[in-house]
């Protein structure tokens, strides 16, 4: 018992130097405990629970990286969403239908500290940051490691002038209402988009495996409207946008048909949106989001035509001798953080009126919360040559392609 209490002990003691240390001005002045966050979350650690502080440092910029301080005066509000979903949501699960609201550009929220069972690291969190003002409507999508107990993390949010002329601002496609929408609505639509594609060449039998809890990614959007009393309209005044590329779980195990002899094709995945609607601090005025949160299911897609199948290597590429058994499996690595195409569009009956949305699928994928990353699955081979090479055309394994050719 006295070995447990010392190394609570200890605990407390070395996490309030590293408040000491970390955290901002008014803290260092005085008693660390006085601050509510860290007093919180030393009460966490007493009972048990493993937490963390996070210290989020909000700069807004432009599209070119260009620094804008004026939207950080008194009429800026951020606003701060949880959307860590996984498919073992708890314990954060009472963390995702509410917001955390500042008016200070620096503020600290509590998070969870866990550690995949497989990999051994922590459990990456996702943020969604919204940055709104008189002139300015911005969000961004972040992805937090709670590698440290208390962790500085400064969030680069890109803004745009919200539309004041009424002649250049838009209207959705809304029947007229006497009174202002709701001021929180939820939606939740699934629709087939795009998800990876699958190639293949002469001789080449191939599908697509997908475990539970892999990943795949796809944009979240938002944009900024208001109800105008005078026409009893809803005006758009920053037009959907995209915030990041978010992580969307497979929520179960699917392997596609196969495809051969040359076949491409898209691989379409039944996509998860969640639409929200959130007042802003301004009467009338509102923000929206709509997220991807988990995938299933396939269906094809269209045809796709490929040049580098059957031609040069390029990229990183593996090679299979005629005598390596089957089935051979190629699995996806984390691909590259550009969109690869754009997917789909939503269409949502809100409180309001019909809304769509356009979004897009990224050039990533990983294994997520499961042992086993998505694979390409090569069922058959008629042998055209010794050796059978796949290599990913500088897609980092997001795409497999195909060839008999030598490097």
């Amino acid at each position: 018992m006295n070995r447990i209490m010392n190394k609570k002990a200890l605990t407390i003691i070395a996490l309030i130097l590293v408040a000491i240390i970390i955290l901002p001005g008014a803290i260092l002045s005085g008693n660390p405990l006085e601050s509510p966050e860290v007093y919180s979350l030393f009460l966490d650690w007493l009972s048990g629970k493993s937490m963390g502080l996070i210290n989020f440092k909000v700069v807004t910029v432009d599209e070119n990286g260009t620094q804008i301080p004026m939207v950080m005066d008194n009429d800026f509000t951020v606003y701060v969403h949880n959307f860590t979903y996984t498919l073992y949501r708890m314990p954060w699960s009472e963390e995702m239908n509410r917001r955390i609201e500042s008016k200070r550009p620096s503020f600290m929220i509590k998070m969870w500290r866990l550690l995949d069972r497989y990999t051994g690291d922590w459990m990456v969190h996702e943020y969604t940051i919204v940055v709104t003002s008189r002139n300015y409507f911005g969000t961004g999508l972040i992805r937090v490691k709670p590698d440290k107990p208390i962790k500085d993390v400064e969030v680069k949010v890109i803004v745009g002038k919200r539309v004041q002329d009424m002649h250049e601002a838009s209207t959705s496609q809304s029947s007229t209402m006497s009174e202002p929408p709701p001021p929180y609505e939820t939606r939740w639509k699934t629709e087939l988009t795009n998800g990876v594609q699958l190639h293949t060449i002469t001789g080449v039998t191939a599908s697509i495996k997908f475990r539970i809890g892999n990943y795949l990614y796809f944009s979240q959007k938002s944009r900024h409207i208001h109800w105008d009393p005078e026409t009893s309209r809803i005006i758009v005044d920053y037009d959907w946008s995209i915030s990041g590329d978010k992580e969307t779980y497979c929520n179960n195990d699917v392997e596609t048909a196969s495809l051969s002899n040359g076949q491409k094709k898209w691989v379409k995945v039944d996509v998860d949106y969640k639409y929200e609607r959130w007042p802003d601090a301004t009467p009338y005025n509102y923000y929206e989001l709509l997220t991807p949160i988990s995938f299933g299911g396939w269906n094809w897609g269209e045809d796709i035509s490929c040049n580098a199948c059957g031609g040069s290597i390029s990229g990183n590429y593996r090679e299979y001798p005629s005598s390596t058994p089957l089935p051979i499996e190629v699995s996806l690595d984390d691909g590259v953080r550009v969109i690869e195409s754009f997917g789909a569009s939503v269409s949502l009956a809100v409180n309001y009126g019909p809304i769509t949305v356009q979004v897009e699928v990224w050039k990533e994928v990983s294994k997520g919360s499961n042992a086993s990353p998505p694979a390409v699955k090569i069922s058959s081979v008629s042998w055209q040559a010794n050796r059978l090479y796949v290599f990913d055309a500088n897609s980092q394994w997001k795409i497999v392609h195909f060839t008999w050719r030598q490097p």
